[in-house]
């Protein structure tokens, strides 16, 4: 956090978990009984009145301050590709009306790994500096909403492989499995020299494993849309392997066959908004959307041409 300067951190909610599941009953008694008045406390605090904008990436506390204040308030993140005609399943249920409750904005710039339709949606925020380091066979495994005691006894049964296990546990060896708490240089470290990585379905991780050409197997979170509804793109777009249940069967032929793959690289988005933002937005969000996504598809030209090269070498 400290590229940010002068911060302020509040609290904010949080969802409670419980075996790859959203527990929603526990989720609400936790916002009752030790998130709600510190909530409203903290956005009745926040003073707005010297900002013309205000981004949020469906965090509560800003955009609830934003909106109270008629302050001009940009929703930036992959949920908000769900604004857009984008595959995603129960778009009218209660969960969803949640969240656009969650945190109100005036105006929205999603983002999501391809393109739908010629949706002004942008390409995924990742760390385009990223590449594939050699290839030091083991696997990455990032399942931080499952029971991790149930995980490395699971990767256990695949003797002559290696883990590398990220997430809340303490880290330790558990056999051919290694726990890591999470760390950006040792997660980037590992993920470029690995062979394949297994995970929940959200959406970074899997954008810098398709920029970077790693294959996936992902496990959408139950019970959370955006989770399942990445997952039912992932499928039909092939872009990634799918399970749904935590079991030997559903991981043996990943683990087994696992090899990288042809990168799919993205450009800095990064960049570009935040040019697109210090400019006054001149830009229409359809025409950044257009600019990204050709840079995007010069990027993946340039990467096949390097690759065509390389092997005729």
């Amino acid at each position: 956090m400290e590229v940010f300067g002068n911060y302020l951190h509040r609290d904010g909610f949080t969802f409670i978990t419980k075996n790859g599941r959203i527990n929603f009953f526990q989720t609400l008694i936790h916002l009752i009984h030790n998130s709600f008045f510190g909530f409203v406390r903290d956005v009745w605090k926040l003073n707005v009145k010297d900002y013309d904008l205000i981004i949020s990436d469906l965090e509560p506390v800003t955009a609830w301050a934003g909106y109270l204040g008629n302050r001009a308030v940009l929703g930036f993140g992959h949920q908000y590709s769900f604004d857009y005609d984008v595959p995603m399943l129960q778009r009218f249920s209660i969960p969803r009306l949640a969240m656009k409750l969650f945190a109100p904005v005036t105006e929205t710039v999603g983002l999501h790994w391809v393109t739908f339709n010629n949706q002004p949606i942008l390409p995924p925020v990742i760390d385009t500096t990223m590449r594939l380091c050699p290839d030091k066979n083991h696997l990455v495994v990032y399942l931080p909403f499952e029971n991790q005691d149930n995980v490395a006894s699971l990767l256990n049964q695949f003797s002559g492989y290696s883990f590398k296990i990220y997430g809340p546990r303490t880290p330790e060896v558990v056999g051919n499995a290694e726990f890591f708490q999470m760390s950006v240089k040792s997660f980037k470290e590992s993920l470029q020299s690995s062979r394949g990585v297994i995970c929940n379905c959200g959406f970074t991780l899997i954008a810098e494993c398709l920029h970077i050409g790693l294959p996936v197997l992902t496990k959408p979170l139950k019970g959370q849309i955006e989770q399942l509804s990445n997952a039912y793109t992932l499928e039909n777009r092939h872009l990634a392997e799918v399970f749904y249940c935590l079991t030997y069967e559903n991981l043996k032929h990943f683990i087994e066959n696992a090899q990288r793959k042809a990168a799919n690289p993205y450009p800095d988005v990064a960049d570009a908004i935040a040019d697109w933002v210090v400019s006054g937005r001149n830009e229409t969000v359809t025409e950044l959307s257009e600019k990204l996504w050709q840079s995007q598809r010069d990027l993946v030209r340039l990467a096949s041409g390097a690759n065509y090269i390389q092997q005729a070498r």
